[in-house]
């Protein structure tokens, strides 16, 4: 099969999650025969690029990489407020816009069969726009929500009405639908009845967690816990409040426990942050090329996964848990008990589980992680085994993809 996946926001090799998404996906179906040709916007001068990932997808076999003209207008500009006003929440319309014709001669030149789309609500309207005039299949690949999305802000109801509107319309033309997050299956067959739908999650890659580490060392048996992902403006830092909480109640544990926070954080929540680390050690990483974050993530005693309980809960969900869960490290969850994600945490095995709205529960957890530190025959118990996280390794996960493919894409 000859595939066009279509990856702007995460645009590879650029530092960025969905880039990794994208990234993998190429990696994996190339290695099944599939012919990719990776289509992504030209990077914006100083936008940090993934070394790793670069190495990564040049040594691929049947792969091709596009990297069109970029004329993606910043975010503050008044065309793009326009288009928000209009119900598109992202600033890739023009250049959807201004490549369209040079993309479908790219298809007709190639002969690709199946295009698939990701991350950006613009790349799935190039989606239907090519399977509208190309007569190709077009699979969505929902790597974040459309509507309801928490980082796309939609000031009324009028709004947000017209945002489902277009979204409706666009995924009239799809042939399929891929998505990271289980809890969302309820919710996408509602919103697309009758389309078919595939879970495919940000899986682990068995490789890079098999490359060999060499720990920083650990002074005064010092605790670092990890927690990775984006902190947007309604994310419930609960960990955080429990951990001061902790703190004031055992004051010597003050220079025992440090965080390490990977990802990017909004203004007024790294202020919040700011707050917190009066009391303890806080690092904040920002968003980082991914064979630091494995080293990261491995050099961490603790991960702390936190769903959190407002809005924010039910998008993120567990986009993120694969990655802790291969990383082979204990994981304290944070979620709402009974919540599709609660029932997935204990499904895979976290090593403590904690309602999100509970301080004193989250607090009890972290404590005893202070505690056990250090006995690996304690800690081990609660870590899940490679065996049991054959289906959320990429490996496997593509096997997933590809018969999804095939079973629409006849």
């Amino acid at each position: 099969m000859k595939i066009m996946l279509v990856s702007l926001w995460g645009a590879p090799p650029t530092i960025n999650a969905q880039s990794y998404r994208s990234g993998k996906i190429a990696k994996y179906l190339s290695r099944l025969g599939h012919e990719l040709f990776v289509l992504s916007h030209r990077c914006n001068p100083g936008i940090p690029i993934d070394e790793n990932l670069v190495k990564d997808m040049s040594s691929l076999g049947k792969v091709t990489e596009y990297q069109l003209r970029r004329s993606i207008l910043p975010k503050n500009n008044r065309f793009v407020s326009v288009l928000n006003i209009l119900g598109m929440p992202d600033n890739y319309g023009p250049w959807v816009l201004g490549n369209f014709k040079k993309i479908s001669r790219i298809i007709d030149r190639e002969r690709i069969d199946t295009v698939i789309t990701s991350n950006t609500p613009s790349a799935y309207i190039l989606g239907a726009l090519l399977s509208k005039k190309k007569g190709i299949h077009w699979i969505a690949d929902l790597a974040d929500l459309w509507v309801g999305n928490p980082g796309f802000l939609m000031p009324t109801r009028y709004h947000q009405s017209l945002q489902a509107h277009f979204e409706s319309s666009t995924f009239k033309h799809v042939s399929g639908i891929t998505y990271p997050v289980e809890s969302w299956d309820e919710m996408l067959s509602k919103r697309f009845p009758g389309k078919p739908i595939c879970y495919i999650p940000n899986s682990y890659d068995k490789e890079d967690f098999s490359q060999p580490f060499q720990p920083d060392p650990n002074p005064n048996d010092r605790v670092t816990f990890c927690y990775l992902g984006t902190i947007y403006r309604d994310f419930d830092l609960a960990f955080l409040k429990a951990t001061v909480e902790l703190i004031k109640a055992h004051p010597e544990l003050k220079s025992k426990i440090k965080y390490r926070l990977i990802g990017q954080i909004g203004p007024k929540k790294a202020e919040e942050i700011k707050s917190y680390s009066k009391h303890f050690e806080i690092d904040l990483l920002g968003i980082i090329d991914h064979s630091t974050m494995i080293s990261e993530l491995k050099a961490s005693d603790f991960l702390i996964f936190s769903i959190g309980a407002g809005s924010f809960a039910q998008y993120s969900a567990t986009a993120r848990l694969p990655m802790y869960l291969g990383s082979g490290k204990p994981v304290i969850a944070c979620c709402i008990p009974s919540s599709p994600s609660d029932s997935l945490f204990r499904r895979y095995g976290c090593w403590r589980i904690a309602d999100a709205r509970d301080i004193t529960g989250i607090m009890k957890c972290i404590e005893e992680a202070c505690l056990v530190s250090g006995s690996s025959d304690i800690i081990s118990r609660g870590i899940p085994s490679q065996d049991s996280l054959k289906s959320i390794e990429w490996s496997g996960t593509i096997d997933r993809l590809d018969s999804f493919l095939g079973s629409i894409c006849k």
